[in-house]
């Protein structure tokens, strides 16, 4: 289809359907860029797992993942991003992050458990790179973590929104200014912006 706005044509694709074939998505949720062997790649959680498209012609290429506890299984993936030829993916009713190969989806480490201390998540749902660490926002202990690459704990940020903890929902990174924004369930300021500070050894 077509669709003309402010005198330009925008060419628009899409694919798929619901369903558990290949291609198919049930209740496709957070979206990540990213490419492997030159190749721009789309990657979508949703259901119990994560999908790969080409992300020029939307072809399915793999997909990865399904509903369990083990290691390279979910309980609702969340948030995901690609980083250094990897998706690192918010397996949030498992209160962890996984890594997987972003050329096709092998696993490569999880790290994370329920709990409250460091290192330790409740219902992680979105995620982010900057600077090389990893910035986690956490539904349930209404915090963001930033961390390795590895999952080391590195800081505890919480935000307040109308005199409560805000629970953070997404993030765009600004790495010029070492910058990250953040928007929040809350009702009240629900914009957020952490500045980083340091480096990463």
């Amino acid at each position: 289809s077509r669709s003309t706005a402010l005198g330009s044509e925008w060419p628009c694709g899409s694919v798929g359907g619901y369903g558990t074939a290949d291609g198919e998505l049930i209740s496709p949720g957070a979206l990540a860029l990213g490419e492997a062997d030159g190749t721009p790649l789309l990657f979508v959680s949703e259901g119990d797992r994560v999908s790969c498209f080409d992300a020029d012609s939307l072809a399915f290429r793999f997909r990865f993942g399904r509903r369990g506890e083990a290691c390279g299984e979910f309980r609702s993936p969340a948030g995901l991003v690609v980083h250094g030829g990897e998706v690192l993916v918010c397996d949030r009713l498992n209160h962890r992050v996984q890594a997987f190969a972003a050329a096709d989806g092998a696993f490569r480490r999880a790290f994370g458990r329920r709990g409250t201390a460091p290192g330790e998540f409740a219902k992680p749902e979105s995620v982010a790179v900057a600077r090389a660490r990893l910035i986690v926002g956490e539904y349930s202990n209404k915090r963001v973590q930033v961390l390795s690459l590895h999952g080391v704990p590195l800081q505890l940020l919480t935000a307040l929104a109308g005199g409560v903890p805000a629970r953070m929902c997404d993030f765009a990174v600004d790495e010029t200014g070492g910058r990250v924004h953040a928007t929040s369930y809350a009702p009240a300021a629900p914009l957020h912006t952490f500045r980083l500070v340091g480096t990463v050894g």
